[in-house]
């Protein structure tokens, strides 16, 4: 054995195809199109940064598009809101910009606030549906209003259970419209406590 040429003795080597040396082992990787490579690590190496820096200006053209996007839409938007509806009069508009950050990357958004008037003689009276009669009413904003502690969210939660449920109003008034789906949003209490109090 000790008698065979050095050649042999050796570790077989592999030729890196992009930069043609001999290295003792080959890395597969993929570049930024997704294509399979399979070359030495100073090559894989070269690709990465090749590849973030890619990702990196993808991911900015994306977002100036988005911004461009969504400037082109708030625009349409702001101008169809000027707009004065028929059958009313346009008090005031206005129109405010605040910077809203998202990370590092501030963006310029703007809200509006639009006041108009509708002459009352225009108006068709309907008949008004309730949802719990002479207290909730359908489709209009019930507003449930009291000093902190005066059970606001017990409130609010237990008519959620009893639309959901088809259950019976508190006064005893009947609820017509049997189990409906209710749609909650829970800004301050936890998820669990609201769980218990449904089920």
């Amino acid at each position: 054995m000790d008698s065979l040429p050095y050649r042999q003795k050796r570790k077989k080597l592999e030729l890196c195809p992009d930069c043609e040396d001999e290295v003792p082992t080959l890395v597969s990787w993929q570049d930024k199109d997704n294509k399979p490579h399979k070359t030495c690590e100073a090559c894989r190496e070269k690709g990465a940064k090749e590849r973030a820096r890619y990702n990196t200006e993808a991911r900015e053209a994306f977002r100036h598009e988005a911004e461009r996007t969504m400037d082109s839409e708030r625009d349409a938007k702001k101008e169809a809101a000027s707009k004065p509806r028929e059958g009313r009069i346009e008090l005031g508009l206005h129109v405010e910009t605040v910077d809203v950050k998202d990370g590092k990357d501030v963006f310029k958004q703007q809200f509006m606030t639009k006041v108009s008037g509708v002459n009352a003689g225009t108006v068709k009276p309907k008949a008004q549906k309730w949802l719990w009669h002479n207290r909730v009413p359908a489709g209009a904003i019930t507003w449930g209003v009291g000093k902190p502690g005066n059970a606001k969210s017990l409130w609010a939660t237990d008519l959620a259970a009893r639309v959901s449920s088809g259950a019976d109003f508190p006064d005893g008034a009947k609820n017509p419209h049997g189990p409906r789906k209710v749609l909650m949003y829970a800004g301050e209490d936890n998820l669990r406590c609201l769980w218990e109090a449904l089920y």
